[in-house]
């Protein structure tokens, strides 16, 4: 490897002034937020753009709450190993062992563990009909959600990755029912709240609404506002946040699971979480427990992203230099048939 120059403040903020403003053009995207974490402490942090283009408000790195969609799942991963450290529940047992209300139908032999769910591999089939919906005053509970649309095994459990919001849904309501708590709450009450993430939840409350993006598409030449999508899979896609708060989330999982002393979960749990524990074939990365594997310019990192109606969010670690980047945007680009 050739060596890299050196990652300063200086020389981040001048690629970022060079690329992200022109970049958010040629996407048509009004707003982006965004930090980078180096050896335990912010690199930089920055807000471009709008939130609120007809209010003329801008992106404030430190309140600008944006919607990350899949980047939930790692903090879903987060919390199983969590349950995992404490002896509440075991990767390998059946998760009929702990889901409330309904069971998982025996299709095949092999029961589908919460390992499975982890690394995307219980072998559901994927459904996106009816995973959200807006304009509702009644939602239905997780639990609820899932018992009725939990979609059919495709294949046995262990033999194949496929990206399943409802599998971490699952896995998520395995929190729920294990943990002792409705699943926004004890993400609040045993991630959030402990490594000080005061502006980001699972649920859409007062404060989160404040100070919520708007999110918009781009239609016939001009940026259209689109309302708020409630996510029905809430483990796999609803958390809201900021890039002040994705900072501490990022060291934490980059320092063993620790953050000023609050600690969130074991190292050999974070340590596993960053591992590959399942690939395909061993030519390709696969997944660790939530993170997907990859390698960037000959290093490897854990990544995830997050894409749903108006937001955009990608997330990466680079564990061995201790390096973490987050960025968010609040659009999904053109339209299709616009321009």
């Amino acid at each position: 490897l050739t060596e890299a120059p050196p990652l300063t403040r200086g020389s981040l903020d001048q690629f970022l002034d060079a690329f992200v403003p022109s970049a958010m053009a040629r996407l048509h995207v009004p707003g982006v937020t965004f930090v980078a974490v180096k050896d335990g402490k912010i690199l930089t942090m920055r807000g471009f753009g709008y939130s609120d283009i007809e209010a003329g408000k801008g992106v404030d790195p430190a309140t600008t709450v944006f919607r990350v969609a899949s980047v939930s799942k790692v903090f879903t991963g987060m919390a199983v190993m969590q349950l995992v450290e404490r002896g509440i529940v075991d990767l390998d047992k059946d998760v009929n062992a702990y889901v409330k209300g309904f069971s998982i139908p025996p299709t095949y032999p092999e029961p589908i563990t919460l390992r499975h769910l982890l690394t995307h591999t219980a072998g559901f089939d994927e459904r996106n009909l009816g995973m959200s919906e807006f304009e509702s005053r009644v939602y239905p509970r997780l639990g609820e959600y899932l018992a009725a649309e939990l979609p059919p095994r495709k294949r046995p459990a262990g033999q194949e990755i496929q990206y399943s919001n409802h599998g971490v849904a699952l896995a998520g309501y395995v929190v729920e029912c294990a943990g002792g708590l409705p699943f926004a709450e004890y993400m609040r009450g045993n991630i959030l709240t402990p490594l000080g993430m005061e502006r980001s939840d699972f649920q859409l409350t007062p404060d989160i609404e404040q100070h919520l993006s708007s999110s918009y598409q781009w239609r016939r030449g001009k940026h259209v506002k689109v309302p708020y999508v409630h996510i029905n899979v809430a483990p796999a896609g609803a958390l809201m946040t900021t890039a002040a708060d994705m900072a501490k989330f990022m060291i934490a999982n980059l320092a063993g699971g620790e953050l000023n002393g609050a600690r969130v979960l074991g190292d050999e749990y974070v340590e596993a979480m960053q591992m590959q524990q399942y690939t395909n074939d061993p030519r390709v990365p696969g997944i660790g427990y939530a993170w997907l594997m990859g390698r960037r310019n000959g290093r490897r990192v854990v990544v995830h992203g997050g894409d749903l109606w108006g937001f955009s969010t990608q997330l990466l670690l680079a564990p061995d230099e201790n390096l973490g980047l987050f960025v968010s945007g609040n659009s999904s680009g053109a339209a299709p048939l616009a321009d």
